[in-house]
Formats: structure tokens, sequence, C-alpha cells
């Protein structure tokens, strides 16, 4: 499967004026970040005139219907992937548990396929096929932007080169599923996705892998009786992990001091002409005076 390379490549699209010629009907092929969001693009792009069938990914449907692209007469499949496709980690040879931990801070770092992700790419790999454009749906943050260029490693081989410098990748910026702002995305498409934006993911990334394993091999080692008294196999850390727990321990320790207290409301209810029973709402709540309620 594809992946290997600490970086996506930026070389997998052109930037530039239209001047190839477009064979009509082109072929495009549209990718979003899950299935829902590819079924809310194409249905505000062609409403209900469109096929579905299955692929290699299960629950990840491939949507194609006719219309219009760039003037032209085109064939559109539509499909999505479920997050990333790629899964960053160390090469085998420093995953080893026994190893001393420092050594991950200079550790070389791969993204490649994991076995959830391998139906996805094929999948990708599938639609792909004769392609002339792509339009990238994924979400409109750094992340996305990242999944963008997984998407076109994943699909290289398949994207054509053209002689001139006709752009063949586009970037749909959107805020919304609304069919407004899906057909005001299709319709202003100008723009390939950002590759510094997707670089400091991966840097985000590494950080994130390195850090993580290192102080959870440490930690490990350093408290392993204590690790094992409690029956546990390890002991993870994580820079996003660590806070979070200190967030439910917080709201863990409100629970545990906290003292009920009795409160009062009105209640009624009415009985109309035709003897239906409606309950009637207070809008004042929950009251903690008795006199007052």
């Amino acid at each position: 499967m594809p992946g290997g390379n600490n970086q996506v490549s930026r070389r997998y699209y052109q930037m530039g004026p239209q001047t190839d010629h477009i064979k009509s009907p082109c072929t495009v092929m549209m990718v979003a970040e899950k299935p829902s969001i590819a079924l809310s693009i194409t249905e505000a792009l062609c409403g209900k005139n469109f096929s579905k069938r299955s692929g290699p990914a299960k629950g990840i449907p491939i949507y194609t219907f006719k219309g219009h692209f760039k003037g032209h007469a085109a064939n559109f499949k539509v499909t999505s992937v479920a997050g990333h496709v790629y899964n960053r980690d160390f090469p085998l040879e420093f995953q080893n548990r026994s190893k001393d931990p420092a050594i991950l801070f200079d550790a070389p770092t791969i993204k490649s396929c994991d076995r959830r992700a391998r139906p996805v790419a094929k999948q990708l790999q599938m639609v792909a096929t004769n392609i002339d454009y792509m339009v990238l749906w994924l979400d409109c943050d750094k992340e996305g932007e990242n999944i963008c260029f997984e998407v076109l490693d994943v699909c290289k081989k398949s994207i054509p080169r053209s002689t001139t410098r006709v752009q063949r990748v586009y970037r749909a910026k959107f805020s919304s599923i609304a069919k407004k702002d899906i057909v005001n995305a299709f319709e202003g498409l100008t723009h390939a996705p950002n590759y510094n934006e997707a670089l400091s993911v991966d840097a985000r990334q590494v950080l994130d892998l390195k850090i993580g394993v290192a102080f959870s091999r440490f930690q490990t080692t350093r408290l392993a009786s204590a690790i094992r008294a409690a029956g546990l196999r390890m002991l993870t850390y994580g820079p996003c992990q660590t806070p979070t727990l200190g967030f439910c321990v917080d709201q863990a320790e409100k629970i545990k001091k906290f003292v009920p207290e009795t409160f009062w409301r009105v209640e009624a209810q009415m009985v109309d002409e035709n003897g239906r029973t409606h309950s009637m709402k207070w809008c004042r709540g929950k009251i903690f005076d008795k006199t007052a309620v």
C-alpha cells in the first residue's frame, strides 16, 4: 500500500491557467471526509439524480451522477474517507519497549495505511481510475488539509499530468453542508490544497508520537511494580491525554463533593374542551425557596 514517507509531496497537482484541451465529458472525482458529507455534496449538486454503489470500504458508498465542471459536461464520482488514511508510527526496530525511550526523540517516523484504512485506500485508488480532475472536500481545517495530501498520495498514479500548466486538483472551501454553501464552494473552485498547513499537522503528529511513546515507556519502566500491582500492563502518557485526564478528575471531584439541595417547582395540567390533557411548563424552573413557590 502507499505510504512510508514522513511528508506528503506537493508534486501531484499543478497550478496555472486552464489551457489544456478538456475532453467532454470529463471525469471528476470528489472526496469528502466522511460518508454523510459525500451524500450531502451529491444531493446538493444533482438532487436525487444519482446512482449509489458499494466498494471495498464497508460503509463508504460511491455516488455517481452527470453534470458540468468548469463549463464542460462531466461525469462525477463522489466518495469519502473516514478520517486519516495514514497512521504514523516508528519503524519496527524502534518498537521494542525494552529499548531506551530517549532514542525515540531522534528516531525516524513513517506514515502508512494500517489494517483499518487499507480498504479505504483501495477504494480511493479504484475510484481515481481514468479521472481528469479531483476536488477535495475534506474539513476546512489543518487536519483536513493534511488528509487532502494523504488522498493525493494514495491516488497519485491516477492523477493526470498536463503538458501545459493546467490545474488538476482543487480544494473546496465551505463553511457548512447546506446546499447553498456547497453550491457556492463548487462554483468558486480556484485553489489547490495548502501544503504548508498539511506539513504543520505532520510536525504535530511527529511530536505527539515521540513525546507520547517515549514518556509512556519511561514511566512504565520506572513505576513497573506499582503498575503490576494495579493489574495494568503499562501506564500511557499523551500530550492530549494527560490534560483530558485532569478534566475528568476535576469533574469527578466536583461530583464527589456535591451536596444535594431540596428544590420546588410548579407543575400544572390543563384539560381542553375536547378532553385532551396538556402539561404546563413553569418558566422559572427549579426554585430553592419553598415559600416563593
